[in-house]
């Protein structure tokens, strides 16, 4: 496998490695396997050699993963089942098509034997259920036939892990500060490159922030200035080479705003992304250790772009520089990880609600709150959980794993659709609506709250601080001489 850093798109290297990593599983697919990619038998007959194999190819990339990391984790099952032949002396014919109490042994014996060794965070109790889908990706993604219906094989091992479910935290106030501040401060000297990168990234970090992007797809956002108001509106487009969402180029819209204050450096921080290639997170120069201490990079490099774990660093000690100095223990401790950056507004919409109960006052538009409708267009969830199922089922159907006809897009999807792009109004309203109103609480809860960010405590408690109502005010809050009801 290529190495992923020195790329100059994200783009790029996903092409390199995902043609890498296609490479290596191409040949452990067994033949009923690629008999089936390419339409059966009679394709043998009705193609030349050639073609055929240019087709196998190109049906084994059509679900890649990020990086690749799907064909990697399909090769390494084949590898285990190869493995697992090998032992019993079974021939190729032997193995395929694998019965569904062969599959069931092989989830059971994974799931033994990563809860008797114990580790991780979820003690090997997640690894039963893995190599489950990581089967049912060989059937379903490239053609092996596998029987994993019935209760054997769901039986074989739970589908979680006891205790808590393991998420992303939410940002607290003190990292968006943090940000800001960082983002705003005077240039430093310039060195090699001419950027100050803590600087630099700080600035790529509070667009990805404000329109709540991931870390994993920061590197595929391609922020440019809005064609009308460039100085004051934040405008990115996540690209659909990998599959965004509903089957379109994704744009994000923001207010140049911030929690503290207006961001009156966006214009500039785009020309400078400009003259990098359009990469909002470049590559960087400067001694060892750089990429964990942020402090010491000399330089960013044009036309070179980081990996999401570079990201991940270089977040990660954004957070340890004045005025903020988190340490490695405080980090962890916040439970903070890339997904934090798309659900934390989003989060914040929830737990303050619809109409919410405030201490303080606020325009009337602004003291509506957030619905559902608000929480999905912060986080930009274009699709419910049971259309992202149908869509799926679908694409199945249309793959012929099954003989129905694909119905057609959710509606939710087309609405979508004839509301987003060049001419069209809506997506780009219901974000600014959105996101400006988000905006005006946040700030009015600080202006409230009357004392420096600073003095806010930390994690979640920072939000509940700003936002103190609880729903248990409710009950205290029955109108004087009517009866309580007993709880």
């Amino acid at each position: 496998m290529p190495k992923p850093r020195g790329f100059p798109s994200d783009e790029a290297r996903h092409d390199a490695m995902v043609a890498a990593a296609a490479a290596h599983l191409l040949p452990l697919l067994p033949q009923q396997a690629r008999d089936l990619l390419v339409g059966g038998e009679r394709s043998a007959h009705q193609l030349a050699e050639g073609d055929r194999d240019r087709l196998l190819r190109r049906a084994v990339v059509a679900h890649p993963g990020t990086n690749g990391v799907a064909l990697l984790d399909a090769a390494r099952t084949l590898t285990y089942i190869q493995g697992y032949a090998q032992a019993r002396g079974w021939a190729e014919a032997d193995t395929w098509p694998v019965s569904r109490a062969v599959a069931a042994s092989w989830i059971e014996g994974e799931h033994e034997r990563a809860t008797d060794a114990a580790r991780g965070s979820k003690k090997g109790g997640t690894v039963g259920h893995r190599m489950r889908g990581s089967l049912k990706a060989l059937r379903d993604h490239f053609g092996c036939p596998i029987d994993l219906e019935g209760p054997l094989v769901a039986g074989a091992a739970p589908a979680s892990a006891p205790g808590a479910p393991s998420q992303a935290a939410t940002l607290p106030f003190q990292v968006y500060a943090q940000l800001e501040i960082v983002a705003r401060r005077a240039a430093a000297p310039a060195l090699a490159g001419g950027a100050d990168v803590p600087r630099f990234f700080a600035r790529s970090l509070l667009l990805i922030a404000f329109t709540s992007v991931r870390l994993r797809d920061a590197v595929r956002v391609c922020f440019s200035p809005h064609p009308s108001e460039p100085d004051t509106m934040v405008y990115g487009i996540v690209s659909n080479k990998r599959g965004s969402k509903d089957g379109a180029p994704m744009e994000l819209f923001a207010p140049a705003e911030g929690f503290l204050g207006p961001l009156p450096w966006l214009a500039e921080h785009l020309r400078s992304i400009g003259v990098l290639g359009g990469v909002a997170f470049p590559n960087f120069c400067g001694p060892r250790g750089c990429r964990t201490h942020i402090h010491l990079a000399e330089g960013v490099l044009a036309s070179s772009c980081l990996e999401p774990t570079d990201v991940r660093a270089v977040f990660e000690s954004l957070l340890t520089l004045p005025p903020l100095k988190w340490s490695k223990a405080d980090y962890v401790d916040s439970g903070l990880r890339g997904h934090s950056f798309h659900g934390s507004l989003s989060d914040l919409a929830r737990a303050i609600g619809p109409s919410p109960s405030l201490a303080f006052s606020v325009p009337a538009s602004v003291a509506l709150g957030f619905a559902d409708s608000d929480v999905n267009e912060l986080g930009r969830w274009e699709r419910s959980a049971a259309e992202k199922a149908a869509a799926r089922a679908a694409a199945a159907r249309g793959a012929g794993h099954e003989r129905n006809a694909a119905p057609p897009p959710p509606a939710s999807a087309m609405s979508l659709r004839y509301s987003s792009g060049a001419g069209r109004l809506g997506c780009h309203e219901a974000q600014m609506r959105v996101r400006t109103r988000m905006l005006a609480l946040v700030r009015a809860a600080l202006l409230h709250y009357g004392r420096e960010w600073s003095s806010l405590p930390h994690g979640l408690a920072s939000w509940r601080a700003l936002f103190p109502a609880s729903p248990l005010d409710l009950l205290t809050d029955a109108p004087e001489g009517s009866q309580s009801a007993e709880i």
